[in-house]
């Protein structure tokens, strides 16, 4: 999981999945470069600044909270 935030997190929503899975393997890549790493099996790009519902907010629930 690849967590953008901030003004970060407003260049990665206007990218493509297709763009942001590029940049995500990129950096695996670099960070693993001795292991092969695997293409994902799925992708999801939430997009939140988009969604009416959401309007760029969050949360996050803690552990045993």
């Amino acid at each position: 999981m690849f967590t953008a935030v901030g003004e970060e997190g407003r260049r990665v929503q206007n990218l493509s999945d297709s763009e942001v899975k590029g940049e995500i393997m990129a950096k695996l890549r670099r960070a693993y470069p001795l292991l092969t790493v695997p293409e994902p099996v799925a992708l999801y790009v939430p997009r939140w600044d988009h969604d009416p519902l959401f309007k760029g907010a969050f949360s996050v629930a803690l552990p045993n909270y």
